[in-house]
């Protein structure tokens, strides 16, 4: 339970950020960095959501429209302040994340699914930590600003590295205290009486 609790606070997160950050610097970033992003995003997040819904709810039905909605608007928000076609990209990329994510949720059930699970929250945080250091170099290729930058970008992979650092700890201390996966099951919700 414990990873499946960091895996959504890290979607969350990161998922915000990323959107908001996006909204922030709309005027810095380029088409195709926009579509980079908003694909990335959307296919990052449906990709993590759909395996930890697919993972704890054991069927596709569900599973697979709550994740791809949530994947279409995660894109769509992203791309929208770039360009329409930027959130067209996202759009579609969070279709296909989130069917190919419940589909591997619900095979890794059997096989070793909190493993599965820790790496793709790796995956995501790597994936949204090389995001932001896109949107921050085009904001910097942008601007000119050439002075401040050296240290800027030090303090930031400092600043990425201890995140990365401390979630790869706390997936390692999650895997070892609670290696199983809560599964449920509907049946045992519906008693006949």
């Amino acid at each position: 339970m414990y990873v499946i609790s960091l895996g959504f606070l890290t979607l969350i997160g990161f998922t915000t950020y990323v959107i908001i950050l996006t909204h922030q610097h709309k005027k810095s970033l380029t088409l195709m960095t926009g579509m980079m992003i908003s694909m990335g995003i959307a296919m990052v997040s449906s990709l993590l959501l759909g395996t930890i819904l697919g993972a704890l709810i054991g069927e596709m039905f569900g599973a697979t429209e709550i994740t791809i909605f949530i994947g279409m608007l995660v894109g769509f928000c992203t791309g929208k302040p770039i360009h329409f076609i930027a959130s067209l990209d996202g759009l579609l990329a969070g279709i296909m994340g989130g069917m190919m994510g419940v589909m591997l949720g619900v095979m890794i059930r059997n096989e070793s699914p909190i493993i599965t699970l820790a790496y793709l929250i790796f995956v995501f945080t790597l994936s949204c930590i090389l995001m932001i250091s896109l949107i921050r170099k085009e904001i910097s290729d942008s601007s000119k600003v050439q002075g401040k930058l050296f240290l800027g970008h030090l303090y930031y992979m400092c600043l990425l590295f201890t995140i990365l650092l401390g979630l790869t700890i706390l997936l390692i201390l999650a895997i070892y205290l609670n290696p199983t996966l809560p599964i449920y099951n509907p049946s045992d919700h519906m008693h006949m009486h």
